[in-house]
Order: structure tokens, then sequence, then C-alpha cells
């Protein structure tokens, strides 16, 4: 009986590893996804949650991206009239939602009789309120609604639509409110503010800087989550990547953006990082600039306890009533469990919370904590109201801790709460992935939901079989509908092929299973057959039928199918039932890579994203 042996590598596809580069002096940052700093991939994209709630509303959790100087940060975006309520979200549990819902490519790879064996590590050698006194009614626009969230001042405004150039109002009340809004063209608000929508404007609190700058947690009245993308092309990058989750009750579609199925083929099996995301640009231009890859949808619930892990409700509880022996103690148990989580420096450095004697500096204080202690003063449990004071310190006066308590809570804490309940009070999330450019954006993008549509994983399998006498050069990978055969480490089929680069397009509606655009099946067999690249397999030719969402089912984790004794060989086919199943890091740590240096002499970049009601994006030198 033969031996054979099997080896198997997962090669993970980062999910919108976009080209987009905020600005030439911005970090393009990995995020929560893994990657490697001897094979880096940019991967900046917009990033956005959205949730239909049940009460005819929308919650929007948005990214904002900026650098530069504090005093020059403004974010301005169309809302819809009416009521919206502002607060923060995360960006660790954004990394961590990307972490989790990335698309993974595994190949498993098979010796079959005559190939010698590599050694280990070389397989295959593939190695809506009243007027404030902030803005009165004045040249057209009132202030519907103001205040404070985060780092954040914002306010609501409301144009009079009748204006003849209702936008100039608009800009003249934030240049007047020293909202720096750069070299905006008041055209691109004119369509937002003619349809009676409002204007939602945020710039940073007095004594912010622009490292406070953090995701939003918007609710508003809308039927539909939709991007106005419209605007954001006065100043977007070429491939402009934006990332979604939508949650609901089902999976979601891109309702009058195509759906996209990739022809798998164009994938570089081997490290699928190198051009997943060449391949996603690829199949978008392909579609002429519009069209969304559906890369997961699955239960909702099982990432909320990964979003706001149980370690972090224990550190919370811990910090809240735990006994400590010294203020310094406290202190430090703080940074040690969220010195790097969103708010942390805006509670920290609050002089109302941490008050510091003349000439010392809360930076200071944070670089080293113990240098700012000459003495430690015991402290009783913080969660007993009778405790008002951690003690006398110096050169810290005081440290009030049940109000310290509440602005942690508040600004890094709650945050997290909020934005992964929004898992919980949804059965289904759908991450969906694009790239725009300047000249695409020429339609909003609209999400809706169908019932009828299975769900889709975000884990894809291959398997590799040897052919060789003893070389191990040559090979073929089983895909699902076809078979690729080539040699060496170089995957065969290259973007400047003329294979399509979508296997379908797909118009889906909200029940069916959708209108096929264009189906590039025959295309892609007869290119295997003539190249002699490999040959396509019957499933190939037929779309897979649409199975129902089953809520909360997972799938089995990827197997690898025996070799038949007769050496049939065997076919390994990426899962196609529904559900989904979270990887088990639930890590929100990453790499990041940095762009060039700025070439405008030091010029501040400005980034702007509005969604649904929401608004654009824009980018300025100052």
């Amino acid at each position: 009986m033969s031996i054979r042996t099997r080896f198997r590598t997962s090669l993970i596809a980062f999910g919108a590893l976009s080209g987009v580069a905020l600005s030439a002096g911005s970090a393009d940052a990995c995020g929560g996804l893994f990657c490697s700093a001897a094979n880096p991939v940019n991967q900046a994209a917009e990033r956005i949650i959205f949730a239909k709630n049940d009460d005819g509303t929308v919650t929007a959790a948005i990214e904002i991206m900026y650098e530069g100087p504090a005093h020059e940060f403004a974010w301005v975006l169309p809302v819809p009239a009416g009521k919206v309520d502002v607060a923060v979200s995360s960006k660790i549990l954004l990394d961590r939602l990307d972490n989790q819902s990335n698309p993974q490519y595994n190949l498993t790879t098979q010796f079959a009789d005559g190939c010698a064996v590599p050694e280990s590590g070389s397989v295959g050698g593939f190695p809506t309120s009243p007027p404030s006194a902030m803005g009165p009614k004045d040249g057209g626009v009132q202030v519907v609604a103001e205040g404070n969230a985060g780092p954040y001042t914002y306010a609501q405004l409301m144009v009079d639509p009748l204006l003849p150039n209702p936008e100039d109002a608009a800009i003249a009340w934030l240049e007047l409110n020293q909202f720096d809004v750069g070299k905006l063209a008041p055209e691109l608000l004119r369509e937002y503010l003619k349809s009676g929508q409002n204007l939602l404007a945020f710039k940073l609190q007095k004594g912010k800087n622009s490292g406070s700058v953090r995701p939003v947690l918007l609710t508003y009245k809308s039927d539909q989550p939709l991007i106005p993308i419209k605007p954001t092309a006065v100043a977007a990058n070429e491939d402009m990547g934006v990332k979604v989750w939508v949650l609901g009750d089902s999976r979601a579609i891109p309702s009058n953006y195509p759906h996209l199925e990739l022809n798998e083929a164009m994938i570089n099996w081997f490290n699928a990082s190198l051009n997943y995301n060449d391949v996603i640009i690829a199949a978008a231009n392909e579609a002429g600039g519009h069209g969304f890859v559906t890369e997961q949808s699955g239960p909702a619930g099982a990432f909320a306890d990964i979003l706001y892990a149980d370690f972090e409700k224990q550190s919370w509880d811990q910090l809240r009533t735990g006994k400590f022996g010294s203020m310094l103690e406290f202190l430090q148990t703080a940074q040690q469990m969220f010195g790097s989580y969103d708010g942390f420096q805006d509670v920290m450095t609050n002089p109302k919370f941490v008050p510091l004697r003349e000439g010392a500096t809360h930076e200071q204080f944070l670089s080293c904590m113990n240098c700012y202690f000459e003495t430690n003063v015991p402290v009783r449990n913080a969660a007993y109201p009778s405790t008002d004071y951690l003690g006398q310190l110096d050169p810290i006066h005081s440290l009030e801790v049940l109000p310290f308590l509440d602005e942690f809570y508040r600004l890094v804490i709650q945050p997290l709460e909020d934005t992964s309940q929004l898992f919980k009070d949804h059965s289904t999330v759908t991450r969906m992935y694009t790239t725009l450019s300047p000249d695409e954006m020429s339609e909003d993008p609209i999400f809706d939901f169908n019932a009828e549509l299975g769900s889709v994983n975000n884990i894809h399998t291959a398997n590799r079989i040897l052919q060789c006498d003893g070389s191990n050069n040559e090979w073929r990978v089983e895909l699902a509908g076809m078979s690729i055969k080539g040699t060496g480490q170089d995957w065969p089929i290259t973007l400047d092929s003329d294979f399509p680069v979508n296997l379908r397009i797909v118009q889906f509606g909200a029940s069916g299973g959708g209108k096929l655009i264009k189906d590039n099946a025959p295309q892609i067999a007869n290119l295997l057959t003539d190249l002699k690249l490999g040959e396509a397999k019957p499933e190939l030719m037929a779309p897979t039928p649409s199975v129902p969402v089953t809520p909360g089912e997972k799938p089995p984790a990827p197997t690898t199918p025996d070799l038949p004794d007769d050496e049939k060989d065997p076919v390994g086919e990426g899962p196609s039932i529904d559900g989904m199943q979270p990887a088990a890091n639930s890590g929100g740590g990453g790499c990041s890579v940095a762009t060039p240096a700025s070439t405008s002499g030091g010029a501040a970049h400005l980034a702007w994203l509005g969604l649904l009601g929401l608004g654009w994006m824009r980018r300025r030198q100052g």
C-alpha cells in the first residue's frame, strides 16, 4: 500500500485590503488583522457597521480616519432630518470584527506516490433639538441639536432647502462657528440640503489632540442603510476601499449595486494576500465600477462576545470594585488593562479627574507613573459611595474615584458594550466589500435584505495534489467547479490574462435568487481547456441554488478528503453551507505599514466620511 503524506497551509486573504491612502503622511494600519512585516499589505479602508433596528431607525458605527493638527479637524455629514443620537464607538472593536470576518483561503497539499516529501516548513516549495445659543436661526441655518460625544463637540444643522444656495449658507455657518471646512466645495452639499437633509458637524473639543479621533455611533430615522458616496469623489483616491457590515434579520444585499461572485481561479491560492485586493478592484471594474463582493454572512451573535470579551468585563469589574493598596496601584491597573483603548488617554489627561501640580504634564505622568508618586496612600474599595478620594498625593492632589469611574465607563467601556450589543440584537451580519474610484462614485449604495438567500462562509478551501516523479514540480489544485494545473511556485492565472475576474454578476432584490446579469462560466471553461491550464467541472456551469439562512447554525471546520485507494483525484470544494465560524483569535492586535512622508511641505490632510443620510469623505491640504 502506498504511503502518502498530507500537509495543510492556511493562506489568509485580508478582506478590504484597499489601496487607499488617506493622506501622504498617514499610516496604513493592519488593524486587528494578521499581517507580516516581511509581506506588508495596505489594508486601509473605510469601515462602517450598519444595524437596521425594529423601531424604524438605523444605527451606524463609522470610522473616522484623520491625521493632522487637532484644530483643523472637522467632519461633516448629511443625516436625515429628525433626532440623531450621537455617541462614540471603538476602533479596537472594529479591528476585531475585521479579524473575525476576514476571508480565508485554505490550501491542503497532498503528496502522491513518487513525490519527495519536503522538510517541515517547505510545503511543496511554496514557501432631530430646539435652537440654541451655539447657532441661532440665522441666514437660513438653524441648530436643532448640539452636544459633546467622547472627544467631539457636534452640532446638527437644519438649512432652509428653499434658499437659492443652501450649501453656501451651511458653509458660512460652519466657518463662523470654527468648523474648519478648508477648501470644501459647497456644491457637494447641495443635493442633500435641497432634499431636506440635515448636516451633522463634528470638531475636537479644546485640549484634545488628533490622537483622540475615534469612531462615532449614530442612530437616526431611516428605512434603509445608505452611503451617499457621490460627494466623496472630490478627493477620493483611485480604488478607495469601502467595507460594510450590515446587521438585520437576514442576509443583507446591495440593492442598487450588483453582487459579484468571484472567479476563484484568479486568487493566488499559494499566498492569497498577494493579489486578493487586486482581484476585488478588477472585479468591480469589470462590472462597470459598481459591485460588492459578499465576503461573509451568517449569525451575528457569534461575534458579540468576541467584540467585547469576557476578560474585558472581568477587568472592568476588577477596576470598579477591587481593593487597591494605593492610588498609584489603581491607576497603573487601569493603564495595564485599558491603556491602548479608545478614550483611555482622554480620561487620564483630563485635569478634572487626574489633576497635576503646576509644571507636571499628563504625558509625562502616563509614561512614568512611579515618577510622580512620593508616597503610597492606602485606599478602600472604590465601589463604595463613601470613598470620595483615593488619597492626598504629591504631586497629584487627589483623585475622585467615582466621577473618574463614571467617566472611564462612558468613554472606554460603554462604547464597547453598545456596539457589541448590536450583534446580540440582530440575528444576521453580512460583510460586503468593494473599491471605488472618483469617477465611479455616481450612485449612492443602498442596502436591503433578502431572507431567501443562503449564508456566505468566509472560509474557502482547495486541495492541491502533486503529480510528480520526485521533483515536486507538477501539481493541480481542485477548486469548486474547476481544476487548475501548474508547475513550481507560480500561480498560472494572473490578472493580465484573458480570464474574467467575475464568475457571475447578479442583481439581487428583496426576494428570490436574483437576476443574472452576466455569466462568465462558459468563457472560463473554454479558456481553461484552450490554454491547457485545467478543466471545468459540471457544477461550474450551474449557479448554486439558494439555501435559506438558519440563524445560529455554524459550518463544520474545513476537512481534507482522503484519497481513495484507486487514486482517484479528490475534489476539495469550499464550504457552501449556512453560517460562519469565527476565528479563534479574538485579539485586536496588528501591525502598521507607513506610507511615504508627505510631499506637500507638511500640509495637513483631512479625510471625511459621511453615510446614510450619512455622508461623504474629503481630504484637504491646509
